[in-house]
């Protein structure tokens, strides 16, 4: 429950926390800050390129920080971001000021764009347009690049969601294609 000065500063100011007591859908508990966006709903409020105004914000610095520990995904250096543990290559200046065109960097050779003239597999490409990690734009450009090179590829996007699917009706609609593009593909 909200106490009533987190519900004034919540319609004041459009925001409030980070706020303890949630947990995510496995379970775990997390903390957040909370966010009242345009049309009115609560949203939860990770950090990211944006503030309040939705005005872009400075990189993450993580200079003169100590490293927790390597990513379980691309073995970069893992930091305490406050509201979450955040790897350098996901949130850091790397990221930020990489060169997608520049041949070499970690943006350049893990774009599946890249890698397309090396798929032969049907692929299944979903997004969703909220997603602020993977924008639905990429996962075009790949289907676009599969179907260039007779890639048999499907791209479904997602207007109401982020990165993953995860609520009805897209849920359904996601399973439904789900088990259809592995029948095609993959028969018993």
């Amino acid at each position: 429950m909200f106490e009533p000065e987190e519900v004034e500063k919540l319609i004041t100011e459009k925001t409030v926390g980070p706020l303890q007591g949630f947990r995510s859908k496995k379970g775990f508990p997390f903390a957040a800050v909370l966010k009242m966006n345009a049309e009115h709903k609560l949203e939860f409020d990770f950090g990211g390129d944006k503030n309040a105004e939705g005005e872009a914000v400075a990189p993450m610095d993580f200079t003169g920080k100590e490293p927790l520990g390597k990513c379980p995904k691309c073995g970069g250096r893992v930091f305490d971001g406050g509201m979450n543990y955040v790897c350098e290559n996901q949130a850091g200046a790397a990221r930020h000021n990489a060169d997608p065109e520049a041949t070499g960097n970690q943006v350049h050779t893990r774009s599946p764009v890249l890698h397309a003239s090396k798929t032969r597999t049907p692929t299944l490409l979903t997004a969703g347009t909220k997603d602020r990690c993977t924008p639905a734009g990429q996962a075009r450009e790949f289907y676009q690049a599969l179907t260039g090179r007779g890639v048999d590829s499907e791209l479904v996007i997602y207007p109401e969601e982020g990165h993953g699917v995860g609520r009805f009706p897209a849920l359904t609609d996601y399973v439904t294609r789900l088990v259809s593009w592995f029948g095609k593909h993959m028969p018993a």
